[in-house]
């Protein structure tokens, strides 16, 4: 004979669990269609990100690299035509996030901190590559700039790859000597 009380818990975790499926599973559907809006709105932009400082295959002399280079905004028809680069990435809600890693070493990319972003789409500022205390000399970085949606990198996180579906730069390699 079954236990009324354990019945009842059971439908209630039963119940609980379906609640959890159906929410997890709208949020999913809802954050890949936000997703989506999104890549078509950098697909309008036609994002193009240059790094100019360092240059590649250059030299670092200790952990904190000032970083510089270009994004440039493509419109088409449909995109916003504000007067400034750093306008449209606001108003399109996409900044501009550096990522670097250690080549060499099966290690994921660091997010660095966001560079200032100026109306011409010249941005600039640090990236570190190791750490003061001497951890990375020797070894070779690589950096890549992202354009991606408004907070979905955070300073100090790291992804295993780079997200294909992103505006980025071509990578540089930069040797950290001191």
């Amino acid at each position: 004979m079954l236990d009324p009380r354990r019945t009842s818990i059971a439908a209630l975790a039963l119940s609980l669990a379906a609640w959890a499926t159906a929410g997890w599973t709208y949020l999913r559907v809802e954050g890949l269609e936000a997703e989506k809006r999104w890549a078509r709105n950098v697909e309008d932009l036609r994002i193009s990100l240059e790094i100019v400082e360092p240059t590649n295959q250059s030299e670092a002399h200790g952990a904190e690299l000032r970083i510089g280079g270009n994004v440039s905004v493509a419109h088409t028809r449909d995109a916003p035509s504000p007067d400034s680069v750093e306008q449209i990435l606001t108003q399109s809600e996409i900044e501009i996030v550096p990522i670097a890693r250690a080549l060499g070493y099966p290690t994921q990319w660091w997010v660095q901190m966001r560079p200032m972003v100026r109306p011409d789409g010249r941005f600039d500022g640090v990236v570190w590559v190791g750490e003061p205390n001497g951890v990375g000399v020797g070894l070779d970085f690589e950096i890549v700039v992202l354009a991606v949606p408004r907070g979905s990198l955070q300073k100090g996180e790291t992804v295993a790859e780079i997200p294909l579906n992103y505006a980025t730069s071509s990578p540089i390699s930069v040797k950290r000597v001191s």
